[in-house]
Formats: C-alpha cells, structure tokens, sequence
C-alpha cells in the first residue's frame, strides 16, 4: 500500500510540474494580449457606472484566456457616448457578458481609478486542456497620459519587453503565470499524471507480457522452471508446465 501510495504522489508530482510547463510554454509561444488575435472568440461588453466608463472583453483561443477591464473617470460630459462609439464594432448586442470569476471584470467596482486616472487590468490564463495558470497586468495613469502609466504585475515572473503597445501608448508588458486557478489546474494535473502513467507502466507491462509468453521470469527474464518462484531472482513466477507422460 505504501508502495502504491509513494507511485501515486510521485505521478501526481509529475502530472503537475508537466500543467506548468505547458501553461508556461503556451504563454510563450502566443501573441500576447496586445496583439489581435482572430483565432480566439471575442465577447465586449460597455456599461456606465456612476461616473466612469468602463470597458470589458473576453478574448479565448484555444488553451488561453485573456480579458481586459478599463475604467477612466467621465472628465468629458459625452466621454461615455464616445466610448461607445470608439468600440462599437467590439460590442456584443447584450448588455452584460459573463466574465470568468477570476477576471477583474467581474468584480469590477474593487478597481476603480483615482478621480484624475484610467486604469487599464489584463488577466492573461493559460493551459490546456484547462485553464490553469494566470497572472494580472495592472497599469494606472494620469488621465490621457499612457507614456506615464505604473505597472504592477499581481500573480506572475515578469519577462523583459521593450517599447510601447502602438494603439494604446502602453509599455509591453508579459509575464509566466505563477497563480493557479484551482479546478483547472487539478484537472490538468490528473490528466498529465495519467498520461504520464500510461507512458511510464505500458512498455512495462508489454515487456513482462513477452517474457511470460517464453517461459521467462516477468521480472529478470530468467527461464522459468517447474517452481513458482524464480531461481535467480526469487519473484513469484507461473510454473512451466509439464506435458503429462
């Protein structure tokens, strides 16, 4: 019992140090969130709360997941009417979208900006067959100002990026994610972790199902004899049968 229990915990292991490397090499390998991207589904939704303009979108191609919230102060009496205008062909028809729970989106009215600020949040996911693994870009600037924008990075290992995004202003921006999303990453773990059993037990199993068929010990391939336990290597064996005289 002990011995399956110490195989179990060590497939486990392995099943989720293989989540993170995929997570971390799909955060690699696609366009990062300020890069359209046609291959994913695109859901926005633009509401007016008290005073601010907020934006919402959801972005999912397969293996990520990115969702962008953007909040400014109404600093200009028709700023909400052109927000909508500036996005229009970004919109969906309803009213409200449903963001995942780990977006900024959906709990929107904890990050709100200064009265004289935008605020700009990125929550970037990955992983495959689940989401696992995400991270959170927040910038704040002075209003109209993106050259002067903070950067805090919540949940990830920040990967050098040089220049700015060309239609925000925005410095790049990209990171590993570190913070799991807790379904999807036990998910992922057992899945890998049953693949990796299959990959680690099959050629075992096909080995020992061959020697069983010659006559040889399943464990060391000593040619077994009429006992039931091997004489080289003392593991239990089928005894070789004897055609009656």
């Amino acid at each position: 019992m002990k011995r399956f229990l110490r195989k179990l915990a060590l497939f486990l292991l392995l099943g989720a140090l293989v989540n993170v490397i995929v997570a971390w090499s799909l955060g690699l390998m696609m366009d990062p969130w300020y890069v359209p991207d046609t291959r994913g589904l695109w859901k926005g939704t633009m509401w007016k709360d008290d005073n601010y303009v907020v934006y919402g979108s959801h972005v999912i191609p397969l293996g990520k997941a990115s969702t962008q919230l953007y909040q400014s102060p109404e600093v200009e009496p028709d700023g909400y009417e052109k927000a909508v205008r500036r996005w229009s062909d970004k919109m969906t028809p309803l009213p409200q979208v449903e963001f995942p729970a780990w977006s900024a989106a959906t709990h929107c009215d904890n990050v709100r900006p200064a009265h004289d600020a935008e605020i700009f949040v990125v929550d970037e996911t990955f992983g495959w067959p689940c989401l696992s693994l995400r991270y959170r870009l927040l910038y704040r600037y002075p209003f109209k100002n993106a050259a002067a924008s903070t950067i805090e990075l919540q949940g990830g290992m920040r990967i050098a990026a040089k220049g700015v995004i060309s239609f925000s202003g925005l410095p790049y921006a990209r990171a590993l994610p570190l913070r799991p999303i807790c379904a999807g990453f036990a998910k992922n773990t057992l899945v890998y972790a049953a693949a990796c059993c299959v990959i680690v037990m099959t050629p075992r199993a096909l080995r020992r199902a061959v020697r069983r068929h010659h006559n040889l010990c399943p464990s060391c391939a000593y040619p077994v004899g009429l006992g039931s336990v091997c004489t080289e290597c003392g593991k239990p064996v089928t005894p070789k049968r004897v055609a009656p005289t």
